[in-house]
């Protein structure tokens, strides 16, 4: 669907995909094999999981938390954040609203907005930009059980239509986003310690040589592996015609940004599409993780079936 971004994530040694499609808005999915590394059938995630109806120019996030898979998306009817589970049995059949979990709150989102979601410590954090253009708001699941924490403001200002995203980078637990002062890219850490968790926001473009600048109405993605440089991904000031753009971290820098072309060839993404950058997990035969791959997913620019509006999606990898 125009405006929406995949997402990707490693589950029981496969690579996930989903992605918004383009008749119905609901949420799709494709498995990639670790076995022969070839894509398996395009499923669609309603034939298995009632109620996934999807916001409207939001995009779905994925993570993996005690051997089960989570969806997370922001739902058609406005009314919050929910999420699909998936286990070694598969889907399971009903989806589950995040506000559910602390009834005494009230939840929303802002429009064209998507949650982000990441492992830290022990626990799920999950993240989304208030109704209110107030900030970031957050969950945490430890275990079996969510708590709703302090909204993440005053510091913080999101560009419009843009949402952050969150990782695990070294020790901390970061979150980038797109500046609303058409300011570039900034990220804050925390290290799960702190009486006052989250660090000061960081400009990228302050610590890059030549700067940076992002289109508006897109998202930046951050991978980090256990060999190379961390690898920030965005869309330029350009826009979309002109494809992703890149920097490595070193040290407290980036290197200067360098387009994705320059690597991959031309990868011209979809009118207010965002990267989806994650790792791909190798294990050993004692199932621990020896390797973490880099994937970098996009959807590209469309082209048109009858009326319907298509995004194929494409990745690279190292």
């Amino acid at each position: 669907m125009e405006g929406t971004s995949p997402t990707a994530v490693s589950y029981m040694v496969d690579l996930y995909a989903f992605w918004v499609g383009s008749y119905y808005g609901g949420i799709y999915c494709a498995k990639r094999s670790s076995k022969d590394g070839k894509w398996g059938s395009v499923y669609a995630l309603h034939d298995f999981v009632s109620g996934s109806a999807v916001a409207e120019g939001t995009s779905p996030c994925a993570a993996v938390y005690r051997d089960k898979l989570y969806l997370f998306y922001n739902g058609r009817g406005r009314d919050g954040t929910f999420y699909a589970q998936c286990t070694r049995s598969g889907w399971e059949p009903r989806v589950t609203a995040l506000i559910d979990h602390v009834p005494s709150k009230q939840m929303g989102f802002d429009e064209n907005t998507s949650p982000a979601a990441a492992v830290h410590n022990g626990k799920l954090h999950v993240f989304w930009c208030g109704s209110g253009r107030d900030g970031i708001y957050w969950f945490t699941l430890q275990e079996n059980t969510w708590n709703y924490q302090s909204p993440i403001s005053g510091r913080v200002s999101v560009a419009l239509n843009s949402s952050p995203f969150a990782c695990t980078w070294g020790k901390n637990l970061c979150l980038f986003y797109n500046g609303s002062g058409k300011d570039g890219t900034y990220y804050f850490t925390y290290d799960g310690s702190q009486s006052e968790p989250w660090n000061d926001p960081i400009s990228v473009p302050a610590k890059m040589t030549g700067g940076m600048a992002t289109a508006d109405g897109t998202s930046p993605s951050f991978v980090s592996t256990d060999y190379g440089r961390p690898r920030l991904f965005w869309v330029g000031s350009g826009g979309h015609m002109h494809g992703l753009w890149s920097s490595e971290a070193f040290g407290d820098g980036w290197e200067r940004q360098d387009n994705f072309a320059n690597e991959v060839g031309r990868n011209d993404l979809g009118e207010k599409t965002s990267p989806a950058a994650t790792t791909l997990d190798v294990f050993d035969t004692e199932q621990k993780v020896v390797e973490r791959i880099p994937f970098v997913f996009w959807a590209a620019n469309s082209r048109r079936n009858g009326s319907a509006l298509i995004l194929p999606i494409y990745f690279a990898t190292t």
